[in-house]
Formats: C-alpha cells, sequence, structure tokens
C-alpha cells in the first residue's frame, strides 16, 4: 500500500486515540486556564494557523479572551507583548516541539511576565515540552519519517 492509504486507513485510530489522551488532560487545563486571565496560543507557520483556530474556538465555547500570535513576532517585539503574556496561560503548539521561534519567545518573555505554559506537540521530551507545566505529547500524531520535509522520495 501508499503512505498516503495507510495514514487515511489510521485516520480513526489516531483521532481517538488523541482525543482520548487530551481528555484525559482536560481537567489539568482547566485549572490552569481558570487560574489565569487570558489564554495565549503560540506558533509558527502552519501551527500559527492552529493557534488562530484554537483562540477563535476559546472566545467562542469558552468565553474566555483568547489570542493567537506567531513566535516570530513576539520574539523580535516582546517588550510590546509583554503585558498580553503577564497572568496568561501560554499555550505551544509545534509539531516538532523545538520550533526555535517559539523556544527562544518563551525564554526572553519569561525575563518580562508571569506565565505558566502547555505544550502541544509531536515529540516527547522537547524542548517545549519540558517548558511548560503541561505537556501534551502526542507522537503517534507526527508524520511517518519518510514523510517529513527534507526526507529522500520514496
Amino acid at each position: 500500500m501508499s503512505l498516503t492509504y495507510d495514514e487515511m486507513l489510521d485516520t480513526h485510530d489516531s483521532l481517538k486515540r488523541t482525543g482520548d489522551y487530551v481528555g484525559g488532560k482536560a481537567e489539568a487545563y482547566r485549572r490552569m486556564a481558570a487560574a489565569r486571565e487570558r489564554i495565549v496560543f503560540l506558533g509558527c507557520g502552519s501551527s500559527y494557523c492552529l493557534s488562530e483556530s484554537a483562540a477563535r474556538m476559546t472566545v467562542m465555547h469558552l468565553g474566555r479572551p483568547a489570542v493567537a500570535l506567531a513566535g516570530g513576532d513576539v520574539l523580535v517585539h516582546r517588550e510590546a507583548y509583554a503585558t498580553v503574556f503577564d497572568k496568561a496561560l501560554v499555550v505551544t503548539i509545534s509539531r516538532s516541539g523545538s520550533t526555535s521561534e517559539i523556544v527562544y519567545a518563551l525564554e526572553k518573555m519569561r525575563e518580562l511576565a508571569d506565565f505558566d505554559v502547555v505544550s502541544i506537540n509531536c515529540v516527547e521530551g522537547s524542548p517545549l515540552s519540558k517548558a511548560g507545566v503541561l505537556a501534551l505529547d502526542m507522537p503517534w500524531a507526527s508524520l511517518p519519517a519518510c514523510a517529513k520535509p527534507g526526507a529522500p522520495p520514496v
């Protein structure tokens, strides 16, 4: 079979596993979010697009203040974002868990603001997993090695 076909067949199981896993962490996330004034979703590239959706869903369904920010923008303009980060729950979204702009932005923002971090990524033990108080590591949601950017064609 092809890689695409195999992934299509596995989609149901992956979504079920993800739903069960995230559901098991939901109460911890709710407690953390309730203790903070707002939720900041932080991503780069396609993860930034996911951050935008997550922020909108948070406002629509939870009625909580939320914003999505691009990691690179926060890194470059960190002083401008200090009040946004202060007293916030920051949710990082990164497939690799190592997106440099997000890792460095968190390091620099910690000097300027008080916030907690939840990481959502596909690599267990990644730098972003270690940066937060709650890590949602989902290695089963990662691309197969042969489908990663820069991998040789199959």
